[in-house]
């Protein structure tokens, strides 16, 4: 009997490595799922779909990826959730039920991703999590799979470091979530990874492991000082990527955090102004691990 297994990642790259390790241990592709927020446009745009030039690159680098991997990328607008990308049977099925082809921009999906998952055979507990987690910005992949096959997909999945569901569950319902509502608008935070001011911090990582390899550090950090806050992991991720960007850009790592400071506040506010105060403390925990890494 067929089952499919799910996992949720922060990171769209992750879960990209995710499927190809997937696809290099015999999944198939007509197998594997994902489905990514997108409500940026960025992957998007350069795909057909979208309507602005800039980041054109990254959208159609995404579709020589995942699109060339799974096949059936398309950019699809889901009630509850916003703008997606989607490939593989959950993009098919999506775009069926909105009535339009693959790569189409549907108007919105009758049903939504909740009902796609249920149909793929996740209980509606686990779908609505799931759905959550894409609403706030994640990416999800499924694959569809033998029972006696499902230990190793389970594993080859939680290589690429996923989301702990039912950690991050708790930490929503901490901040007054009560389930995923279908009828909600898309998810808005103070900040989103696009905002980072990479225009004038350039990442260059060198020996640096890649922002990743760092990422249960800097959850150990949020659950000793941030747990229980008003903001959750995925608010203060930004600023951890802020800080490992600054570490790993050869122009500024070799500074002093004090001289440093007051560049890296006015690019910040620049993106999210008057929250620097609250977030600076996770960025300097980012900007000095990787100093010390070196």
């Amino acid at each position: 009997m067929a089952k499919t297994v799910a996992a949720l990642f922060d990171d769209f790259s992750t879960a990209n490595k995710a499927v190809r390790a997937l696809l290099e241990n015999g999944y198939l592709s007509e197998d594997i799922s994902l489905v990514a927020s997108d409500q940026t446009g960025r992957y998007s745009r350069g795909m057909g779909t979208g309507e602005e030039a800039s980041g054109a690159s990254e959208g159609m680098a995404v579709g020589a990826g995942v699109g060339a991997l799974v096949g059936g990328l398309g950019a699809l607008v889901i009630p509850g959730i916003g703008p997606v990308i989607a490939a593989g049977p959950i993009a098919a099925g999506l775009s069926a039920l909105a009535g339009a082809g693959v790569g189409a921009v549907a108007g919105g999906v009758a049903g939504g991703l909740l009902g796609a998952l249920l149909e793929m055979g996740i209980p509606e507990e686990s779908a609505g999590y799931y759905a959550e987690g894409v609403r706030r910005g994640g990416t999800l992949v499924t694959v569809r799979t033998s029972a006696e096959r499902v230990n190793q997909a389970v594993e080859i999945l939680n290589r690429h470091n996923p989301v702990d569901i039912n950690r991050r569950v708790t930490e929503w319902r901490q901040t007054g979530w009560t389930g995923f509502d279908p009828n909600a608008g898309p998810y808005t935070t103070m900040m989103e990874e696009s905002d980072f001011p990479r225009d004038t911090y350039t990442s260059q990582t060198g020996n640096f492991g890649d922002f990743d390899s760092y990422s249960s550090s800097f959850r150990d950090h949020y659950d000793n000082y941030y747990m229980g806050s008003e903001y959750s992991f995925d608010q203060y991720l930004p600023a951890y990527r802020y800080g490992y960007d600054l570490a790993t850009d050869e122009r500024y790592r070799d500074y002093d955090w004090d001289y440093l400071e007051p560049e890296a506040r006015r690019n910040w506010d620049d993106r999210n102004p008057g929250t620097w105060e609250r977030f600076k403390e996770a960025v300097k925990v980012a900007w000095e691990e990787l100093r010390y890494d070196d």
